[in-house]
């Protein structure tokens, strides 16, 4: 049977529904549209966009009535994505909400969902979400098609840019028996892109995790070899397709390596899946929870609570080599930083405005803040900006900025985004549609902020 288009109207109620119908006969179609929490998305909204990803579209006035039919959903069966956007009175985009790829046809009524918000600026779903400590970093993450998927001390957590931000995918029989695993933030591995099935992996053992219909519950026990070596509090690096680098982290009870790298070969149902863990040659110095990111053919190993070298270099596909340069650099190490094109990183959040760069095994400043930041968090968006957020002082915990690379390669200012909860030590994830903060102390507090909230780029 193919899909049957209903009519809606748009109305404005901020954080809940804009626009609902209640005709949900078989086969009807029916759109609901959510306001993020945050800016207003349609805040000098003049008209609105209505389409199909990759089909028609038309515009129509902000409160006007409208038709499904109008975008080619009538006889339209098939797995089909509706976006809407808001314009501005110059036709320039201010808000975009994308649904979640929805097959259209059949007897049943469909509905589809999505959020509208606000371009530039952050936004949070529609309650809030617990992430688990106050640790500037969770313990692992991956991106999803569908948001991404993070592990720490509290299970797993989805990030769902499309819809809401939303936790509690670790069905409750999966989290009791993971227990002792949970507990010490598991590293999370995967073998495929859809994240049908994950493995969590630390000093306590690994399990596998398989998905249905967005809840995790326990699978396969792979063979699992070498754990021992992972500690808590370690960070990770993923290489696609090649395995995991496990970084620093605290001692586990018997001892344990500081530094490991992970390998995972998956298999079809009913069979065990190998997880290997290999150390790899020790840390000039102990390090807890350091950044660990690529820089063109190296890992750079940076910070964490050391009192040692500012950082060091290893080949990035040879975990077995040893320390290839150590990096003199300020006393105060950063809290965060990220791979920044084919052959660099760039750190921040020493407590200076000073952005650095480590291009060819060389450090060097590269920029400078708007605002002076200490633990502060960094990502880099598509178009190569640099948006750093957060911060410890009542100044820069309330704000992100944004920050464009000139010809010399330098960064610049460009613009400043309020943040929804002031914080410092915080971290992003990548997700489809946009970085995601998670994490973090609450501003003036050593709470942890429990609150996700995503950044629209323009």
């Amino acid at each position: 049977m193919t899909p049957r288009a209903s009519r809606h109207l748009i109305a404005l109620f901020l954080a809940g529904l804009l626009a609902a119908c209640a005709d949900a006969a078989g086969g009807a179609v029916t759109l609901r549209v959510f306001a993020a929490a945050g800016p207003d998305p349609l805040d000098s909204a003049v008209t609105l966009r209505l389409g199909l990803v990759g089909g028609a579209s038309v515009i129509l006035p902000r409160d006007s009535a409208f038709d499904l039919d109008a975008i080619g959903l009538q006889g339209a069966a098939g797995t089909h994505q509706v976006y809407l956007e808001a314009l501005d009175a110059a036709g320039q985009v201010v808000a975009r909400g994308v649904s979640r790829p929805e097959f259209l046809g059949g007897d049943s009524a469909t509905f589809i969902d999505l959020v509208l918000r606000r371009i530039g600026a952050f936004s949070a779903g529609l309650g809030p979400v617990e992430v688990g400590d106050a640790y500037p970093r969770i313990a692992s993450g991956a991106s999803l098609g569908d948001g991404a998927l993070l592990s720490g001390r509290e299970g797993l957590f989805l990030v769902d840019t499309w819809l809401v931000s939303t936790a509690a995918v670790l069905g409750d029989s999966a989290r009791a028996e993971l227990g002792g695993l949970l507990a010490s933030g598991p590293l999370l591995l995967h073998d495929d892109d859809d994240m049908d099935r994950i493995v969590l992996a630390n000093a306590a053992g690994c399990a596998a995790l398989k998905r249905d219909r967005g809840v995790y519950a326990t699978d396969i026990a792979p063979v699992c070899t070498g754990t021992e070596t992972i500690r808590s509090d370690a960070s990770v690096l993923a290489l696609r397709g090649s395995g995991w680098w496990v970084v620093g982290g605290q001692a586990a009870p018997g001892g344990g390596g500081d530094c490991a790298f992970v390998t995972y070969a998956p298999c079809g149902d009913g069979c065990s899946a190998e997880v290997v863990v290999s150390p790899c040659a020790d840390l000039a110095t102990p390090r807890s929870r350091p950044i660990v990111v690529a820089a063109g053919g190296r890992v750079a190993i940076v910070g964490g609570t050391t009192a040692g070298a500012w950082g060091e270099l290893r080949p990035l596909h040879n975990p077995a080599a040893g320390i290839e340069t150590l990096v003199d650099g300020p006393a105060r190490p950063p809290t965060d930083g990220a791979t920044y094109g084919a052959d660099s990183a760039v750190f921040v959040g020493d407590g200076t405005p000073n952005i650095y760069a480590l291009v060819d095994g060389v450090l060097g400043v590269a920029g400078t803040l708007g605002r002076t930041r200490a633990g502060a968090a960094v990502a880099v968006l598509p178009d190569g900006r640099l948006i750093v957020a957060g911060g410890r002082a009542e100044d820069s915990a309330t704000s992100a900025e944004l920050l464009r690379q000139n010809s010399s390669g330098q960064f610049e200012f460009i613009s400043e985004v309020l943040l929804l909860v002031p914080r410092s030590d915080a971290h992003f994830a990548a997700a489809p549609q946009g970085p995601v903060l998670v994490g973090g102390v609450a501003f003036g507090t050593t709470e942890p902020v429990s609150v996700i909230e995503a950044y629209l780029p323009p």
